[in-house]
Formats: structure tokens, C-alpha cells, sequence
């Protein structure tokens, strides 16, 4: 009773750190954005300096789910959280381009270490029952996290008057990265670990190419992967053009910031739910319903533009066409979770680092890819670019659910 009690406690704390780490991300995000625009860098430069957190997050998050496992979870999350930390707080110390973009990669550093070995961890906690939904509150964690930090980031950017003020930044990004140590605390005070440190133990070295080599050896999970990185590819292209697509179209700021966080709160509520429900029927049932959802979205957004050419708000739209995208918005909702859960069900249970490092690679990928492919595409056929982006997307995700369904199905008749 003891150690379910502390399992609960530590997954609580990690829900909370985790939280708390991506609302000091979004706020940095905000925060960041806005101010190497204030002192003058070029759009290509901030597009790189930008980037530069996802790829280093992309690059790394295998090996520190790896190391995770060698030296176990709470260490790496203690100290990947204090880094960011630290390197949030520093970030305005020079304008140099070479320097933001380096500390904004070591950022991201820390930010791989925390989510690989946050997921391992939670892995380890899970019984295959609860699995989905304990997915589910982790990915609820996230997203609410981000919409906290794009709220309070934007409080602190207008409290210590940035745009007229710049010598105040350094107390800016020193609030906004208060978030980040708050998370190392409950880290250090609050998680503990059972039953894993023997087998660590056991690992001789960290390989991650030999670790990620067996992961590739594993079909099921080479089929959910490509699923994985188009769900993140989609957010990407998402936050980075869903502003500037607002701007354009007339929608005021107020307007597009209530908007995100109503869809961002109502995403994040249903992710615990969507899990419980895939633990219950099926991860396959759960991912076919968040496929054929995601598909119906990116049908019927165009379909709604080119037939109502001259919306200017939600208000515009008819309220059965509203109600309809509210469903499928829904419907989406259920990809997240089914997904991790799914990923969690087919890994071995001494090689859940790597896997939770591959998987959190995706995001990073996902961030990258949905900014950059999706600017070569409106550069090259405007907005409407963004929709056959999505399109392909859409496509090789039911490619990737169809095979993983038609390989669940096969082993349960086996």
C-alpha cells in the first residue's frame, strides 16, 4: 500500500513538473519571439535561432531516455530541468546570434532529458489497464501547461514593459524561468523510483544505436512512428502559422488568443478521457476514430473557406458547420494518447528509455518540420499550401494506423 501510495505521489509530481516546465516554455516562446524581433534580428535569423531548440531536443531525447535507464529516471529529469532553468534565466545576457541560438539549443537540452525520462518513468508506473489514461493526463499536463505559460509570459512581457523598456528583459526571462526551478523542487522532493535501478544496473554502456537498432527490430512500432510524427508535424504547422493565418484573415488578437486556449483547454481536458477510453476498447478502435476525425477536419476546413470567402471571426460560420468541426476537433483529441499508449503496449519493458527517447524525438521533429516544410509550401502555393501539407500528412498517418491495425489483427488471430 506504501509504495502504490508513493507511485501515486510520483506521478503527481511529474504531472506537475511537467506542467510547470512547458508553461515556462510557451512563456519563453512568447517572450523570446517578441524580443529578438525588438532588437532587430532578421526573419531567417530568428526562424534559425527558433529552430534550434526542437532540433536539439530532437537530437538528443534518445540518448537521455538511454541514459535514463542506465542511471536511472529521477537524476536525468533533476538536472535536464535545472538546466533550462538556468539557461532561461541567461538567455538575454547577449544579442549575439551565435549565443541565443546556442543557449536556446541547450535549452532544449534540458527540455529532452525532462520528457524522455519523465516518459520512462511514468512507463514503469503504468499497469497495462491504466496506461492510456495515465498517458492521457501526462499529455494533459503538456497542453495546459502551454496555455498557463502563453497567459503569464505575455503578463510579464506587458508588467516589466519590454517593448519600451529593453533593459528590463533580464527580469522578464528571470520571472519566466521561476517555473523551471519550482519543477526541479518537486523533482527532488517529491519522485521516487522502485524496481528499475537493479536492471539499469545491468547495462554495461550506453549504445543508443544498438538500443535503437532493436527498437527498429520491433514492426509494430515502426508502423506507429510515422503516425507519431504527423500528429506532432500537424501541431507544428499549427502554432507557428495559426497567428499569422489569423492576422491575415481580418480575426482580431484578443479573438485568435481566446481561441487558442479555449481549443488548447478543451484538447488537454480530453486527453486523460481518450486514454481511458482506448484502455477499454482498444488502442486500435481509438486511433481509426482519431484518424478518420483528423481527416474529416482537414476536409471540411477548406471546404468552409472557399464556400464562405469572407469570414472574419467564428461568428461567420454557420452554427452547424461550427458544431461540426467542434466534433471532429473532439475526435482529434483521441490520437495523442491511444497513440503513446500503443507505443508503451508493444516495447519491452528494458528497453522503455529508448523508446520514450525516440518517441519524444518526434516532437522536436515534428516542431521543425511543421514550420519549415510547411513554409516551403505557402512559399510556393500561399496559404492553400498549408492544406496539402495536411492532406499528406493526414494520408500517411491512416497508411501507418491501417498497417498497425492490420498487424494487431493478425496477432490476435495468431
Amino acid at each position: 500500500m506504501k509504495k502504490i501510495r508513493s507511485y501515486t505521489l510520483s506521478l503527481v509530481a511529474l504531472y506537475v513538473a511537467t506542467f510547470l516546465l512547458r508553461s515556462s516554455f510557451s512563456a519563453t516562446l512568447l517572450v523570446f519571439g517578441r524580443y529578438l524581433n525588438v532588437i532587430g534580428k532578421d526573419p531567417l535569423e530568428i526562424a534559425i535561432i527558433d529552430i534550434s531548440y526542437s532540433i536539439s531536443e530532437m537530437l538528443t531525447a534518445a540518448y537521455f531516455g538511454v541514459l535514463s535507464d542506465k542511471i536511472g529516471r529521477k537524476p536525468v529529469m533533476l538536472y535536464g530541468t535545472l538546466l533550462a532553468g538556468m539557461t532561461v534565466a541567461i538567455i538575454p545576457i547577449s544579442n549575439s546570434t551565435i549565443w541565443l541560438l546556442t543557449i536556446h539549443a541547450i535549452v532544449g537540452l534540458g527540455a529532452a532529458a525532462k520528457v524522455s525520462s519523465t516518459l520512462a518513468l511514468i512507463s514503469d508506473c503504468a499497469p497495462p489497464d491504466q496506461r492510456g489514461r495515465l498517458m492521457g493526463f501526462y499529455d494533459y499536463s503538456t497542453i495546459s501547461g502551454y496555455i498557463a505559460g502563453f497567459l503569464y509570459g505575455g503578463f510579464f512581457y506587458d508588467f516589466f514593459d519590454v517593448s519600451n523598456n529593453l533593459s528590463n528583459i533580464i527580469y522578464c526571462f528571470l520571472s519566466i524561468s521561476a517555473p523551471l526551478f519550482i519543477a526541479a523542487i518537486t523533482i527532488l522532493l517529491l519522485v521516487v523510483e522502485y524496481g528499475t535501478r537493479r536492471e539499469r544496473a545491468e547495462i554495461e554502456s550506453i549504445s543508443s544505436i544498438k538500443d535503437l537498432k532493436l527498437v527498429w527490430q520491433n514492426e509494430k512500432l515502426r508502423n506507429l512512428l510515422p503516425l507519431w510524427l504527423c500528429i506532432t508535424t500537424l501541431f507544428g504547422m499549427a502554432s507557428t502559422f495559426g497567428p499569422v493565418i489569423s492576422e491575415e484573415a481580418g480575426v482580431s488578437g484578443l479573438q485568435t488568443g481566446l481561441l487558442f486556449a479555449a481549443a488548447g483547454t478543451a484538447f488537454g481536458l480530453l486527453q486523460p478521457i481518450w486514454g481511458h477510453i482506448s484502455d477499454k476498447i482498444g488502442r486500435v478502435k481509438v486511433l481509426i476514430i482519431g484518424v478518420l476525425s483528423l481527416t474529416g477536419l482537414i476536409t471540411l476546413i477548406p471546404i468552409t473557406l472557399i464556400a464562405f470567402p469572407n469570414i472574419r471571426s467564428l461568428m461567420d460560420i454557420p452554427l452547424p458547420i461550427l458544431a461540426l468541426i467542434g466534433i471532429l476537433v473532439v475526435g482529434v483529441g483521441a490520437l495523442p494518447p491511444a497513440a503513446l499508449a500503443s507505443v508503451v503496449d508493444e516495447t519491452p519493458e528494458d528497453k522503455r528509455g529508448p523508446v520514450m527517447g525516440v518517441y519524444s524525438m518526434m516532437l522536436g521533429l515534428g516542431d521543425t518540420l511543421g514550420g519549415l516544410v510547411g513554409g516551403f509550401f505557402v512559399k510556393a502555393l500561399g496559404w492553400i499550401g498549408l492544406i496539402y501539407f495536411a492532406a499528406l500528412l493526414v494520408a500517411i498517418a491512416m497508411i501507418s494506423t491501417s498497417k498497425y491495425a492490420i498487424k494487431s489483427l493478425i496477432h490476435k488471430i495468431k
